[in-house]
């Protein structure tokens, strides 16, 4: 793997024994460095890495001096001192593109012989040399400049087991009637912003800042019937994070038999995900070497069905006449002013029973609400009690916003007309 790095060197002495600690090709860099100096040397080094391994070269005392690398930081410069006498490392100063400059080394001897060091890329990946009780010599590893990095063959392992991520929500609703003798087709048409949502976490290493694009499978909600289920989609070429949106309409045939009410429904299956992936970074160099390693993160996302429709039969339309829970009258095409004269008529003419009567679905009579809260329903009532109570209602509790509705009619401009005559049923 030598042509993945910049030619290395070291500078100082040819003591000690030699070490090297650093990543590159498995996707770890320097994340902190910590160097102690004294007198005519470098004394010490402390280096971390991004994959949490810390190592210590040297014995360290004397003044200390470190600092910490943001995801993504690299070095614009880096120069090396021997300590003049070609013994140990003397002194050590870097730059980066944050605009820190790090510089620390000997503090009784004057520094002399400058060694610029090329640093390729500026991803500084660990460093080498040689120490014993002091640093003989060192220098640091760097890649080579990328031409591109992707993160590929990324798999979902335990997808099989959010079914419980995938929820249905109802987008819309509508009844249809039909008060003819003939079977009726009509248009239930809704219009929905899907949106879709997707994200690969990427790690403090090099795939942090470098990793662009993501040639991965989306899981994505499927229904078939009533069940769902998540599918990785065919392969495609993504950014680390995507959102996608896009606004729909649906226009669905709705078939209403002859005489009924019909309920039409649009639902979509939604789901979040945020479950463990794995794949693999693939770096390519501009000198066209190249290398793989694997990686494991979080996906994150937001993914829908297509709409799909259900029809519920509901009942019959126009209006439906009971006495004592039993229906003894039906009219399809009957008006609802029609329906109101008609109920009104069998509760005077027939005291002696409980009439109720339905108009497409919704039950006639007398509705008291406070606020936008129904307090009070009495399907039995005539038009004129349900006046008087409202009358009553809004006497006794002034400040308060009662209204009334009998058979869907708005009774409050009535009722402010009226008596105020409690009513005892």
């Amino acid at each position: 793997m030598s042509n993945v790095y910049v030619a290395m060197r070291a500078i100082g002495g040819r003591g000690g024994n030699p070490f090297g600690f650093y990543g590159g090709t498995n996707g770890t860099l320097l994340q902190k460095i910590g160097v102690w100096a004294e007198g005519w040397m470098v004394k010490a080094v402390r280096v971390w890495l991004t994959d949490g391994t810390m190592q210590t070269f040297g014995n360290p005392s004397g003044s200390y001096k470190e600092h910490s690398f943001q995801p993504g930081e690299r070095m614009t410069r880096l120069s090396l001192w021997g300590n003049g006498k070609g013994s140990r490392l003397g002194w050590i100063e870097f730059a980066t593109d944050k605009g820190i400059t790090f510089s620390h080394g000997m503090t009784d001897w004057k520094r002399n012989q400058e060694y610029p060091i090329d640093i390729g890329s500026g991803i500084c990946c660990g460093v080498f040399g040689r120490a014993g009780s002091d640093i003989d010599n060192m220098g640091f590893v760097f890649l080579q400049k990328i031409r591109s990095s992707r993160l590929t063959d990324v798999t979902y392992p335990t997808l099989g087991l959010q079914m419980a991520a995938i929820q249905p929500r109802v987008i819309d609703s509508e009844e249809f009637h039909n008060s003819t003798s003939r079977e009726q087709t009509q248009t239930f048409s809704v219009e929905e912003k899907i949106t879709r949502k997707s994200s690969w976490s990427i790690t403090a290493g090099l795939e942090y800042s470098y990793t662009s694009k993501v040639e991965a499978g989306i899981p994505e909600v499927a229904t078939v019937g009533a069940e769902s289920t998540w599918k990785v989609s065919i392969s495609g070429t993504y950014g680390k994070e995507e959102t996608e949106e896009s606004t729909k309409r649906y226009d669905f045939p709705v078939v209403c038999p002859p005489n009924s009410r019909v309920k039409a429904t649009a639902t979509i299956k939604e789901g979040k995900l945020s479950v463990p992936y794995k794949g693999v970074i693939e770096v390519v160099l501009e000198a066209g070497s190249s290398f793989r390693y694997p990686i494991e993160g979080i996906y994150e996302g937001v993914s829908c069905s297509e709409v799909y429709f259900d029809i519920e039969e509901i009942g019959a339309a126009g209006y439906e006449l009971f006495w004592n829970g039993q229906r003894v009258g039906h009219e399809p095409t009957w008006t609802r002013q029609q329906a109101i004269e008609n109920l009104e008529w069998n509760k005077t003419q027939r005291p002696d029973v409980l009439v109720e009567g339905w108009y497409n679905g919704e039950k006639m009579g007398y509705e008291l609400f406070l606020d936008t809260v129904r307090v009070k329903f009495e399907p039995t009532w005539t038009r004129q009690q349900a006046i008087a109570d409202l009358r009553w209602q809004k006497l006794q509790n002034q400040g308060k916003n009662y209204k009334g509705w009998f058979n869907g009619e708005d009774l409050n401009t009535l009722a402010a007309k009226a008596e105020a005559t409690p009513v005892t049923v």
